[in-house]
């Protein structure tokens, strides 16, 4: 079994993705000028933990920005903005 399980739907069918342990997982969604990654990874001491980033669309019109990270029980915000 994968340790991530990762899924993408638009106007098209629905398309899944497995990662593990070692791999992670990311996916993102994007407009034109901004949007979304979140990279799944983990760490034996932490466990499952998953970064936020937002970004700069399609257009990459800026550089991804860290948002935080959610740990499995709560988000923890980037505080260094």
């Amino acid at each position: 079994m994968a340790q991530y399980f990762a899924y993408a739907r638009g106007n098209r069918q629905e398309v899944h993705r497995l990662g593990s342990k070692k791999s992670g997982a990311m996916g993102g969604v994007n407009g034109w000028h901004s949007g979304v990654e979140v990279i799944a990874v983990y760490d034996k001491n932490k466990g499952d933990y998953f970064k936020v980033y937002l970004t700069g669309g399609s257009t990459r019109a800026k550089q991804s920005v860290y948002l935080g990270c959610y740990d499995g029980n709560k988000f923890i915000p980037n505080k260094t903005k």
